[in-house]
C-alpha cells in the first residue's frame, strides 16, 4: 500500500490452528484500512466470523511503502559502510 486513504477496503485476516498435520480454519475477521494510522500500532479484540464461537486479539501497524524503502536504504548504506571499512 502506498497511502491508506486511497484504499477503502478491508484487510481480511484468517485464523487457523497450529497443528501442521490437520490445518483447521478457526474463523476470520476484517480490519478497516481507513482506521489505520501510519506507524502507529492498533490493538484490537474482535469476534471471529464464520466460526461457531471465539474471538481474537491482534496488533496491526500500517507501514507506508516509502517508510519501508527508507529503512531498507538505511540498512544498505550501513552495510556498504561496514564493507568499505573491512577492505580498508
Amino acid at each position: 500500500m502506498t497511502d491508506r486513504k486511497d484504499l477503502k477496503d478491508n484487510i481480511k485476516i484468517e485464523l487457523f490452528d497450529q497443528d501442521p498435520h490437520d490445518v483447521e480454519f478457526l474463523g476470520e475477521t476484517y480490519v478497516r484500512i481507513e482506521a489505520l494510522e501510519p506507524m502507529r500500532r492498533i490493538d484490537l479484540a474482535v469476534e471471529l466470523e464464520k466460526a461457531s464461537t471465539g474471538s481474537m486479539r491482534l496488533s496491526v501497524v500500517f507501514t507506508p511503502v516509502s517508510e519501508l524503502i527508507e529503512r531498507r536504504a538505511t540498512i544498505i548504506s550501513a552495510e556498504k559502510h561496514l564493507l568499505a571499512n573491512k577492505k580498508g
